[in-house]
This record gives C-alpha cells, structure tokens and sequence, in this order.
C-alpha cells in the first residue's frame, strides 16, 4: 500500500497511477498503471502494483516516491455491444490491401486498373501476421534411417520473455499451425526474437535430421534459370507468406516434428523451419502449383517468384494467371514483399533488367568499396587477399609490381623466437606510418585488381546442384566472408562479404567473435544460396569445428545455433596462412562502428544515471545502489542478455563517489610479512621451501 498525498484544491477522484517522470525505481522493478478512486482533498492509502522481473532481491526505501497520481478527466465504461470484432481471416477485405506501387514506372492509369485487379482476388494475399494459406496438394515427408525415439530436455526461458512466449503459442494454436502433443519424439524449444523484436519460433532439430534420409528432388539451378529472362523487359516478383507454414505435414510424420519447452509440449500441423527436406519439399509444390507456366512465364525458386513478359499486355495476363494458380491452391502472399511492374528488379542474390542478369552491388560491395590502403598494415592486408586470387587473374605479378617495389621499404615484422642469421637493415618507416608520396600513379592499378576480382572469370554463377565452399574469418577490425563453389575443375567465387563490429561487439572473445562471423555469413549475407544446399565451412578457429556437437554455449550462442540449425553444412579447420581472403576481408578498413537510436539514447540515459548519482551520493545505501548499477549496467546490444549477464554489474556505471578499494593499500615489504606470519600459507611453504633449497644430482653412473 502507499500513500497518495492531493493538492487541496483538488477536485478529483479518479486518478490514474503511472510511473514518475523524475523518480525512476530502482533495476528490475516495474509500476503497474491503475485507475483508483480517491476522495476530495484526502490522504490515503492505495494499492500500488509492482513487480521485480529481476532474478534478485531489490529493496525500496520507506518514504521513496514510486509513482504519481494523474487525474482521469472522464471515465465511462466500455460497453460490449460497442465493440466491433476484426474481420474474420478466412473473409479478407480488399479495401485493407495495399501494395508498393510508387516505385513502378507504369503510368497512373495502368496503376489503377492493376489495383483493382489485384483487389478481386483478395483470396491470394495475407492481411496480417497470422494469416497464413494452406494446401495439402504436397503433404511433407519424414522417413528416418533410425525410427527409434529419442527425447532431449526443454531449454529454460526468461521470465521477462514468457508472456510474449506464451502468446506466440497460442496464436499458432488458434491457426493450426501447432498442437497439443504425446509424442515419445522431443526436440528442444530455442527463443529467437526478430529485428523487430517480435518472438520466432525455432527448434534445435540436429537430432531428427542426422536419421532423416535425404530427399534427392534438386533445386533448379540458377544459371540455366536465368537463361529464360533473356528478352523480358517488364518483372513482378512475390514472396510467400511463412510459405513453409502454408505446408501439411503428413499426419503420421508429425510426432516426429514434436518440440518441448517449460510451456508445453506440442507437435507442427503445418511444415516447421529447419527440418530437412522441406526447401524440395516446397520447390516441389511451387513447380506443380505453376505447372506448365515455370520457365515459361514465371520462375520459382522456394518462396521467391518472378513473373516475366515483353509487354505490358503481357504481363498483366502472366500475372493474373499465376496469381489465379495460386489461389487455387490455397497459398498466400505477403504484400509488402510483392513489387509488380518493375523494369528492374534483385532475383536471388542478382539484379534483372531488360539488358540482362547482373550481380547484385551489395553481394560485391565489401570489393568495389575497398578503400585505397593508407599506410603500410593496410597495404599488407589487401595484398594478402588479392595474392589468394592471383592464379586467376592474368599478369597479376606485373599488375601488383609497384605495391611489392612499395613494400620492400618496410621492415618484416620479427618473430618471436626467431634468431636471425643477419639483421635485417635498419628503416625509418613504421608499419603504421602513411605512404604519402610513396602511393605514386603506378600503384592506383590497386583497382584494376579489384575490377578483375568482381568480374568473370573469377565471380560465376552459383548452381545450387554443387556444394558450396564458404571462408569465413573475424578480428578485432570486423567480420570477413567468401562463398565459393568448385565449377569446371576449379574454385570460383560467387559472393564477396564484410563488415565492422558495433561497440558491444568488440568487447567479445576471440571464438565468440569466429562463432558470430558462422551466422552472420550464413544466416545474413549468402542465405539466398545455402538455404536448402549443402556447403562446407572453412575456419582457421580450431574451436569452432566443435560448436555443433559438444560445445556449451551461452544465451546468445544457443539462438545463433538454432538459426543454424535450419542449414546443412559441416564446418572445418585450416591454417590461417591458407584463409587469406577471409582474413583480408575482416581486416579490410571498415566504417566507425555504426550507434543506432537505441544506442544513443540508453547511452544518454546512464550518463544521467551517473550524474544524478554523484548528486545523491550521500543518501543512497548499499542496496539501493547495487540494484540501480544492475538496471543501468545492461548493455546495447541487438541480441537479449541471458540472466546471467544482466545480473552483473558494470564497473562502468560505479560512479568515483562510490569507488573503493577492496583491500588496503600495502607494500610488497608488507605482502611478505604477512604471508611469512600466515599460518595457513606455512603448511604448503615449508615443503615447497626445501624442495626449492634441493638441487638436482645427475646421475654420474
């Protein structure tokens, strides 16, 4: 209970309780918003609502202020009559449904008419998240080589995220997407929240798919299917809804789909994430879905569909007619993912205009933005990379000529151990020093290099009928990637990526800086080639050979490999002289680290933290200050902190008014003198003493 103390000219009795502006409650402790009565001009007492979210005790001062009374103006009840239901998913409306139409260059007129004619089959589009199709014409398959059960424990949730865990459950009940299961399979629930925030729900299913047997219906290949765009100059490209949940599962395969979590225990009606076989599984709907029309008038690739033509005429008739398919076979889309009547579209990793099939800027961008090097370490990092090219690139010795003329000017580093027969000569430039003048006209063939890197014969298509060879590498400069695939004998490059690390980033270790490149690469930037491939990772992280098997992961760590676990791939070790482009690549200069709003503003708020704490520096005890240091050392971060973390304090937020010395200042003299007076460090110094004071004999005989 506490005490609300009114104004005396109050003339209220309503009041609605709400957190103070000014007066913050310590970490961990939330203020329920209410509506209480109180009389005129009157002190009493009220119920306050607040809840500790923490896993710790925080204790609240007698007389602290912990809310403010905010007068309600009108207060009427709601009645039930009143209350409109939404529209029913199975009746969607056509007048809710939009669709990006201004970056199309069709006139206004043609805009229109295709809206209405996107608007009279409102059957084929998702009006919200949970608005998903359904068909039965490919029901998914489960057949494994070992049909023995197996059970793995739930993974525990925070109690900050079960409400959200809980409603996401639910409304994948109520779609029919999940079910109630008594399976004797149980496969272990991992939270994922999206960039959005919103909760995704993944399950660890390593175990099912090592028995799963392989499904042999291939992917098209990429090459031959761009092969049919040749001569279309009008482009509209759709992207299903959760298509994978728009997929039956085969009722006797689905207990093998069961997942177990602290709130549950069910089993997918509809096809999950991450099981093997379902991207053929999926690419063999799409292809009997569009039938005869595949190559011909549209192309599928999974989820991704591309409707081509020559004339408007044309694909206004192309388009309806696979939008109609569609329909008939109970799929929907989403329509903010749908851009129709393009010239110019991005199609797997490419772009696609009237004048062909290019590769996408942004899959070569960590090349053609490389900055020219500035001192000598820069310059040693792109030559590093571009040598692991150099067999493909002709002349590539006389091209990089005047780098390695530039480079003889600088003192190799030493290396430990090392005895040198001759000491190397004496130079004045550093490794760091810039190269000013010494950058003449003949080293600017440094783009020449990159021009042939991003170009064929180097850059090739993929084909998603060969495995994949994916680099990887991370330093404290940023993330590097290459993914490449062995075509005609030889490794030639589809995709080049890298990126710098954001504040909190920097602050991890070594292999949890190897282990965020593994996702990030696979996950983020070549997701459009290696979902549904198989590929190999190669790392020069020893450690991270062993994260899909039997390493023990954090928080952080376990949602990283439940996005993995949806690929098929194996990772392995090699030197790092041998991993030069991924190396390069993360070593290339990158921007600033990047300090989004969110950044900004939990900054500002701890500084001001800090600064309130000097001024009251006096009046807080112990307690208290501990648990404001646990709410304000939480970190920026994009990934959720696990209870551990967050319950640590940041000795950054310890203000110098609260700084102390654990123990009293003593010197060495000191530390001596009472470790010799130490009763207990006596019981292991007398003998470690004479076996110190004995000398080895060797053996003369």
């Amino acid at each position: 209970m506490g005490n609300v103390r009114l104004r005396k000219n109050n003339r209220n009795t309503s009041f609605v309780l709400e957190p103070h502006e000014q007066y913050k409650l310590p970490g961990g402790l939330l203020l329920e918003s209410a509506l209480v009565d109180i009389p005129f001009n009157f002190s009493s007492k009220v119920p306050v609502i607040v809840h500790n979210v923490s896993e710790h005790a925080v204790t609240l001062q007698s007389n602290s202020i912990v809310a403010q009374a905010c007068a309600a103006q009108h207060v009427s009840p709601l009645a039930s009559s009143q209350t409109r239901n939404p529209p029913s998913r199975n009746e969607p409306d056509s007048d809710n449904l939009t669709f990006n139409r201004d970056d199309s260059p069709i006139p206004e007129q043609w805009k229109e008419r295709i809206l209405g004619k996107l608007r009279s089959i409102p059957e084929v589009f998702a009006l919200d998240d949970m608005s998903h199709g359904h068909t039965t014409a490919v029901k998914h398959q489960i057949k494994l080589n070992n049909e023995a059960p197996f059970k793995e424990r739930p993974r525990p949730i925070h109690p900050s995220d079960r409400e959200a865990v809980k409603q996401h459950l639910r409304e994948l009940l109520d779609a029919g997407i999940i079910r109630e299961s008594q399976s004797p399979f149980a496969s272990p629930f991992v939270l994922v929240r999206k960039k959005n925030g919103s909760i995704r729900l993944c399950i660890d299913y390593r175990k099912l798919n090592l028995r799963t047997i392989r499904d042999a219906y291939a992917l098209p290949n990429i090459e031959e299917t761009f092969t049919a765009l040749s001569g279309a100059k009008w482009f509209s490209v759709m992207d299903l809804k959760s298509g994978y949940y728009q997929v039956e599962v085969a009722e006797e395969d689905k207990p093998k789909t069961a997942f177990v979590c602290p709130l549950g225990f069910y089993e997918f009606n509809r096809m999950p994430q991450g099981v093997t076989n379902a991207p053929s599984t999926f690419q063999r709907l799409m292809e009997k879905c569009v039938g005869d029309l595949h190559l011909t008038e549209v192309l599928v690739f999974l989820d991704d569909l591309i409707v081509f033509s020559d004339t408007l005429e044309e694909h206004e008739s192309r388009l309806m007619k696979v939008l109609t398919r569609l329909r008939d076979y109970g799929l929907k889309l989403s329509p903010e993912k749908c851009h129709f009547f393009k010239t110019s579209v991005k199609y797997l990793g490419h772009v696609v205009d009237a004048h062909g099939v290019h590769t996408d800027p942004e899959k070569i961008s960590a090349l053609k933005i490389w900055p020219r090097p500035s001192n000598f370490k820069e310059l040693k990092c792109f030559l590093g990379f571009a040598g692991y090219y150099r067999r493909f690139v002709e002349g590539y010795s006389k091209i990089a000529k005047p780098w390695n003329r530039l480079t003889a000017c600088y003192r190799p580093p030493k290396k430990r151990g090392k005895i040198y027969k001759r000491e190397p000569p004496r130079l004045s430039y550093s490794p760091t020093q810039p190269l000013g003048e010494q950058w003449t006209h003949e080293c600017e063939t440094f783009r020449t290099i990159i021009e042939k890197l991003i170009s064929a014969p180097i850059l090739a298509f993929a084909n998603p009928q060969l495995p994949y060879v994916l680099h990887t590498d991370a330093c404290r400069d940023g993330l590097g990637a290459a993914l490449y695939q062995e075509q005609e004998g030889r490794l030639r490059a589809i995709a080049y990526a890298s990126r710098g690390l954001s504040k909190s980033e920097q602050n991890y270790p070594t292999h949890k800086l190897e282990f965020l490149a593994l996702k990030w690469a696979v996950c983020e930037k070549f997701n459009d080639y290696l979902y549904g491939s198989s590929f190999t990772v190669l790392t020069d992280n020893n450690p991270l050979t062993y994260v899909l098997t039997t390493t023990k992961l954090d928080a952080a760590g376990h949602r990283w490999l439940a996005a993995l676990s949806t690929y098929n791939f194996n990772i392995k070790y090699r030197a790092g002289q041998a991993n030069k482009d991924a190396d390069g690549l993360s070593r290339r200069p990158q921007e600033p680290p990047h300090e989004d709003e969110a950044f900004v503003k939990e900054k500002a708020r701890i500084d001001d933290m800090k600064e309130r704490l000097i001024n009251m520096a006096n009046n807080l005890d112990h307690e208290t200050f501990s648990a404001l240091c646990q709410r304000h050392s939480v970190s920026c971060h994009s990934e959720p902190l696990s209870v551990v973390e967050s319950l640590a304090i940041d000795p950054s937020s310890v203000t110098e008014a609260y700084g102390e010395d654990i123990l009293p200042s003593m010197t060495d003299a000191d530390w001596r003198a009472a470790q010799k007076d130490d009763p207990s460090l006596a019981l292991v110094k007398s003998p470690v003493g004479k076996r110190l004071e004995t000398q080895p004999q060797r053996n003369k005989s």
